[in-house]
């Protein structure tokens, strides 16, 4: 497979679009742990009787914050390193780092 940068200087769009879809998939996936998280924690301070105030909200949001800042370093880091490897790893490894770093947390909070 051609590599991020050689697919688009050779105009090769299909493998492009698949490339940028498998990192497309990869934030998804880590949008929707995310999301399980948020959930998880609302559920389990209701079942508690605790507040569920903006305080938390806004620790989400600084989190999705952080967690798409390393995604889009991660994607830079391929981008740069596609002269040396073909596919997304650098990303692949971050999504897989931040998901499980969110499954513990759902775990936590079970």
């Amino acid at each position: 497979m051609l590599l991020f940068v050689q697919s688009l200087l050779n105009q090769d769009y299909p493998s492009l679009r698949f490339k940028l879809a498998i990192v497309g998939i990869m934030w998804l996936m880590v949008t929707i742990a995310m999301t399980i998280d948020l959930i998880s924690g609302w559920h389990k301070a209701k079942e508690r009787g605790e507040a569920r105030t903006s305080y938390g909200l806004r620790r989400t949001v600084s989190k999705a914050v952080l967690y798409y800042a390393l995604m889009l370093f991660a994607f830079m880091f391929d981008c740069i390193g596609t002269f040396f490897y073909a596919q997304p790893y650098i990303t692949l490894i971050a999504a897989a780092f931040l998901i499980f770093i969110e499954c513990k947390s759902i775990l936590e909070k079970a």
